[in-house]
């Protein structure tokens, strides 16, 4: 059996694209199926071979701590709450003071895809990866830019969304799960306000950045029509397979 490796999950988003439909509701909270969305990555999470769960929190953060302790789930849960806002890589790095395994896995906290945790590690220790995100061929690829990748499934490029090739059909998004060395984040600086997406991994094109591919559902709840399709999506995943 793979080793075990703690989960940070970013909960701290404001959730502004939402806001005329959620109100002031943190996004991770928003109910899909009368359910809160950080329930059902929750509950995905107990069936994975991890360490613990550190929510990296910031907007809102006691709403969600309340939702924690209220909730009987088979995860040791460590909150990390930030005090300014410190982006996705500064909370990562917030977080790191209750990482205690090599490696960790980082999560978008209003994103879904249900893959397999321990397949994803296996293959960042053999190829001996910095950091391996999880990518998704995507027909309509407009809201979330592109990962290009070669043929050994390392990163060449990351291409925004307000490019033009962005308007191809057919390619791959980066799906907002991570493997990262602990040894790499430690390499931010504390407090600092930085873009994991926008700012850590383009450094690491060239530098052991690798993907890992996935045919699996993706949702993610960061607008209104998103948020809106996602009961159907969550329906029909009962029947989906977790593994490639």
């Amino acid at each position: 059996m793979q080793e075990k490796f703690d989960v940070v999950i970013l909960s701290g988003g404001q959730g502004t694209r939402l806001r005329d439909v959620i109100g002031e509701t943190q996004k991770v909270l928003v109910k899909v199926n009368h359910e809160p969305f950080l329930l059902k990555q929750l509950r995905w999470l107990v069936e994975q071979n991890i360490g613990k769960v550190i929510l990296a929190l910031g907007y809102k953060a006691a709403d969600v701590q309340r939702l924690i302790a209220d909730v009987k789930i088979d995860l040791r849960i460590i909150p990390s709450v930030e005090t300014k806002t410190l982006g996705t890589g500064g909370a990562v790095r917030n977080a790191l003071r209750f990482v205690e395994t090599n490696t960790l896995a980082v999560i978008n906290g209003d994103s879904f895809v249900p893959v397999d945790l321990e397949d994803i590690i296996r293959k960042h220790k053999v190829c001996d990866a910095k950091i391996t995100l999880v990518i998704k061929k995507m027909d309509d690829v407009g809201r979330y830019g592109v990962v290009v990748c070669n043929n050994n499934d390392e990163v060449e490029m990351f291409i925004e969304k307000s490019n033009m090739l962005c308007q191809e059909k057919n390619l791959y998004i980066n799906t907002g799960i991570y493997f990262i060395q602990k040894s790499e984040i430690d390499k931010i600086a504390k407090n600092k306000n930085i873009s994991l997406e926008k700012e850590l991994l383009p450094n690491y094109v060239g530098n052991r950045l690798f993907v890992y591919k996935t045919e699996l559902p993706f949702i993610d709840i960061g607008t209104p029509q998103s948020l809106r399709e996602a009961p159907h999506f969550f329906n029909l995943l009962g029947g989906c397979p977790r593994t490639d």
